[in-house]
């Protein structure tokens, strides 16, 4: 249950006004990203996995989107999702680039992802 409340902040936070972002999205995105998710049901790791990358295009797409926020805090819980693949350092210094997008076809279910693919609402 803690994830799925996790994924409902990933959205929710991705379009959160500014006033929210500082006091709200830092700390309570911090006081999630270590959850043990190592035996997260696959749809739900599916779920993730497309919200990631919604998110992470969002950043250039959408103005006004926590995307630069949201992902480095949670980076921890892709890297556990994947097994450690594209494991880096989580630090202040890494820009969205440095941020992958899932590639993963059974975490995506049937919808691979595209540039194209819009936020859900």
């Amino acid at each position: 249950m803690k994830f799925v409340n996790l994924m409902w902040l990933m959205k929710e936070f991705n379009y959160a006004g500014t006033k929210y972002a500082d006091k709200i999205l830092g700390q309570t995105l911090c006081a999630v990203r270590n959850l043990p998710v190592e035996d997260v049901e696959p749809e739900y790791q599916n779920e993730f996995c497309m919200l990631w990358n919604q998110i992470l295009d969002s950043a250039d797409r959408v103005l006004g989107s926590n995307a630069g926020l949201i992902l480095p805090t949670i980076r921890t819980i892709y890297n556990t999702l994947h097994g450690g693949i594209n494991d880096s350092p989580v630090n202040a210094t890494h820009t969205l680039a440095d941020h992958p997008h899932c590639i993963v076809h059974t975490h995506l279910r049937s919808n691979p992802h595209t540039t194209n693919q819009e936020p859900r609402n």
